[in-house]
């Protein structure tokens, strides 16, 4: 763990916060384990762990209140509305946090919520905080809904949310005119701006896997960061490149919100382009580790979120444990070097060329369903044994679909160099939803584990963490030899 200190702090940081808000006696093992990687820095270890326990008691203050509420008054903050759909209908959906909430007896703080306003009813503009006076309900841990009774606009304060929700508007109608299949729209939208307007598609990516294929996630951010990167380098190289290359993703990253995947990748992004700049090394594994960290201090309470979790574990499960099934694959399919690569017959050079992306996506593919079965497990007690190969080929056209998509959009003010990258885009997205929605019926079957329960998961997680980060090799001798 010396090399990688900032993701080591991280975790222990973690660790910290979620004694304090969501107690679980696993946790001791996992702290005793990572003390152990890093004996003579125990002191530091144990000071990170105690700050982070520290920070999550005097910053939140989660209710425990009965299923009909609490009546009561607060301040909250908005930070995101969307749509929100549902059997009963549309309705806005505005997320936030009540930074304090006082009633009668109590005052809680920093307190996750959300607040339903249907259609046909006005709703509070997310220009600003509000002063609301309202019913607090429970709603699943650590999450409430807040029903307004009345509210005073506290116009001092400024919020985001309500321009990054006219803004994700005028780009959802623009949609629905470049693309004639509603679905198509849907699905690309999602691609650009997070937002899940239809349901049905998300139930059937849901039940297949593939859910995180809707949505921005933190490798399409860091697509669009790579290639900006490039046109920069042509057009605009060294240090100003830099700078506007940061300027223009930390603008995209505040339109698309507090999102954990997007987080995540413009905080490494960022601190990798600052490195480069300035001439510095940074590992992947410390660019995580400050992300992590970040988020943790924007919301203590961003760890209960799944997309913080997959994204997170995902994301160390290709920095850990991908090298290691990638170089047990090439006993299989052994690697050439391009100069090796250049002499062999125009076959053979295909030949290698396919056995190279084939070693690569099994092995990423294993890295991460190894990895995630546990938390998989744990959330939904079911896996979906066609996402082993959806994900072998789905990922990377949904990839392709977004690189003729961005270049599309970025000439849209000029209508004739648009149009081919547009309709490549929509072409790709519509061949891939026609093999995602239409699953075959003969192997559309789940394994479904009913009590896998958060000790389980914790463990196996810290167990195969363990196993790849400090032994390297050895799961292949011991199974594979």
């Amino acid at each position: 763990m010396s090399c990688y200190p900032l993701f080591y702090y991280g975790l222990l940081f973690l660790l910290g916060i979620s004694c304090k808000i969501s107690f679980h006696p696993v946790y001791f093992i996992i702290l005793t384990c990572l003390i152990l990687l890093w004996k003579i820095r125990w002191i530091f270890s144990l000071a990170t762990f105690l700050v982070g326990f520290a920070f999550a008691t005097f910053s939140v203050t989660l209710p425990s209140i009965p299923e009909k509420g609490v009546e009561g008054k607060g301040i909250f903050i908005p930070e995101s509305v969307a749509y929100s759909h549902s059997p009963f209908g549309t309705s806005y959906l505005t997320k936030g946090t009540l930074s304090s909430f006082m009633t009668s007896s109590q005052t809680w703080r920093r307190i996750p919520c959300q607040i339903y306003t249907p259609l046909h009813k006005p709703r509070p503009s997310a220009h600003h905080a509000l002063m609301i006076k309202g019913r607090l309900l429970p709603k699943k841990f650590p999450t409430y809904v807040l029903k307004p009774s009345s509210y005073e606009v506290l116009s001092s304060t400024y919020s985001l949310a309500e321009w990054r929700f006219q803004i994700k508007d005028k780009v959802r109608h623009q949609f629905k005119k470049i693309f004639s299949s509603k679905e198509t729209a849907s699905f690309l939208l999602s691609m650009v701006t997070g937002e899940i307007d239809d349901r049905l598609m998300a139930l059937q990516f849901n039940r297949l896997g593939l859910l995180h294929l809707l949505g921005v996630s933190g490798f399409q951010f860091s697509l669009l960061a790579l290639l900006l990167e490039m046109v920069f380098k042509v057009i605009l190289p060294g240090y100003r490149g830099t700078v506007l290359l940061i300027a223009l993703l930390t603008t995209y990253a505040l339109i698309l919100g507090n999102s954990p995947p997007i987080q995540r990748a413009w905080v490494s992004v960022t601190l990798y382009a600052i490195a480069h700049a300035r001439k510095f090394q940074i590992t992947p594994l410390n660019a995580l580790g400050g992300a992590l960290i970040w988020e943790l201090l924007l919301d203590p309470c961003v760890f209960f979120q799944l997309g913080f979790q997959f994204s997170f574990l995902c994301t160390a499960a290709i920095f850990i444990v991908y090298p290691s099934l990638r170089d047990f694959l090439k006993k299989g399919l052994p690697s050439r070097s391009f100069s090796q690569s250049r002499v062999l017959p125009l076959i053979d050079r295909g030949g290698s060329i396919l056995a190279f992306f084939c070693r690569e996506t099994l092995a990423l593919n294993l890295a991460i369903h190894c990895i995630s079965l546990p938390l998989i497990f744990f959330h939904f007690h079911k896996f979906p044994f066609l996402s082993l190969v959806y994900n072998l080929f789905l990922p990377a056209a949904v990839s392709l679909a977004y690189l003729f998509l961005i270049p599309g959009l970025l000439l849209a003010a000029i209508p004739f160099l648009a149009a081919p990258f547009l309709k490549i885009a929509e072409i790709l997205t519509d061949c891939m939803l026609q093999v995602a929605c239409n699953p075959p019926a003969l192997f559309d079957f789940q394994w479904r584990v009913p009590f896998f329960t958060l000790s389980w998961a914790l463990l196996s997680l810290t167990a195969m963490f363990g196993l790849f980060y400090e032994r390297g090799r050895l799961l292949n001798r011991i199974w594979w030899r």
